[in-house]
């Protein structure tokens, strides 16, 4: 799988389960399509300004719930490996990647992984 070059999977799934705990985000899509966040993510609601952070080290309160039986509309990656998902209801997930030496998100497909770093 090269996600860099095919994103076509994610779009028109919904996301439906969520799974936080300390250091991890599990998103959880239809057809066994799993997005594992180790680093960093931005939620942005609607403006600039209406946005929440998390990352595996601060740890800050944080809620996607709004994101749940929602689908995908769109999907990318930029030359930073930071993938942008956007929602049919206008919300967008921004995942980070650290571009070091751990995992910074992991994509499964239902068939296959990559690991972005």
């Amino acid at each position: 799988m090269d996600i860099e070059k095919d994103l076509n999977f994610i779009i028109g799934k919904n996301l439906i389960q969520i799974r936080m705990n300390k250091y991890t985000i599990n998103l959880i899509f239809e057809d066994n399509i799993l997005i594992t966040i180790g680093y960093k993510i931005t939620y942005t609601e609607g403006g600039i300004n209406s946005h929440q952070n998390w990352d595996s080290i601060n740890n800050q309160n944080f809620s996607i719930n709004k994101l749940l039986e929602t689908s995908v509309v769109k999907a990318e990656m930029n030359k930073n490996y930071t993938l942008i998902i956007e929602f049919e209801n206008k919300k967008i997930l921004t995942i980070e990647s650290a571009r070091a030496n751990y995992e910074s998100y992991i994509i499964y497909n239902g068939h296959d992984f990559q690991v972005i770093y």
